[in-house]
């Protein structure tokens, strides 16, 4: 009988097991597939379809000025979703904090427009779920989902795809000019300063995928560099052999893109340690 018992066990835990390595699985391709996405409209479309296995409906809600817009939709009775964001107070708290937000599903919550497209089932449905996609400091989008709803993967996935967008944004953005005449620069030390640009956009946008909870732990703690002190110091060194002996105008894009993206302006998240400018 105990030897019954023992091999019972062990099937659950065995059973166990193969389903959480199952789910990690799923949810590693998942991610891979958000990295991958090149363009808002791509990665939104993606994030909403791999949501399903983490809640019954969801929305990837575009956020312009006052107005969101839902862009892609899986499960609602309206395909286009358009209202103010001001009658939806879930959003707005989520564009606030830039934190997940539970709310109750209700049109003070979730605007009337939000709630009607759920009117199918919207009676059976207590809560819904809204997850900022942050890129640059400002939340961009959110995903909504509604019904049997996992929040931890959804928040894993929301987090990911706000920092695809960012890199995303890094390869179209252009930094300040250095200090000086821009138009005085021969065109060889233009070209060089271009790529400095893009190489501090890039290397703090890939620290900002690969390492979202190292980084908010470090902006929560005002110890970015510690906490984050491999990656800093690799991206560091690289800017260093790369750039800074290229030219004599050359200017330390890679701390400016450090505080502008990963210090949300604020230097002082960097921390006391940070070795500091490199020119």
């Amino acid at each position: 009988m105990q030897a019954i018992d023992t091999e019972l066990v062990q099937s659950r835990d065995a059973a166990r097991a193969d389903g959480a390595r199952l789910a990690a699985e799923r949810l590693n391709q998942t991610i891979r597939r958000l990295r991958q996405t090149t363009g808002e409209s791509d990665l939104l479309s993606v994030l909403v379809e791999t949501s399903a296995p983490f809640s019954a409906r969801a929305a990837g809600i575009v956020l312009n000025g006052t107005r969101a817009r839902a862009v892609n939709v899986r499960g609602f009775v309206a395909p286009e979703i358009e209202f103010e964001v001001g009658k939806a107070a879930a959003l707005l708290s989520a564009i606030e904090t830039k934190d997940p937000v539970v709310a109750a599903a209700s049109e003070s919550e979730l605007s009337p427009e939000l709630c009607g497209a759920a009117v199918r089932d919207l009676e059976t449905v207590e809560r819904g779920y809204v997850f900022p996609l942050v890129s640059a400091g400002s939340v961009r989008a959110v995903l909504f989902a509604l019904g049997s709803v996992q929040p931890a993967s959804l928040e894993l996935l929301s987090e990911t795809a706000g920092m695809r967008l960012e890199a995303l944004d890094a390869g179209q953005r252009v930094l300040p000019k250095p200090a000086g005449s821009w138009t005085d620069l021969p065109a060889n030390d233009q070209a060089v300063h271009l790529k400095a640009q893009r190489f501090a956009r890039v290397a703090v946008a890939e620290i900002r995928l690969s390492r979202p909870a190292a980084v908010r732990e470090g902006q929560e703690r005002a110890a970015l560099y510690s906490t984050l002190r491999p990656e800093i110091d690799a991206a560091r060194d690289k800017f260093r052999k790369g750039f800074v002996s290229s030219t004599p105008s050359m200017v330390d894009y890679l701390y400016i893109e450090l505080v502008r993206s990963l210090a949300n302006d604020n230097d002082r998240l960097l921390g006391p340690d940070f070795p500091g400018r490199l020119t």
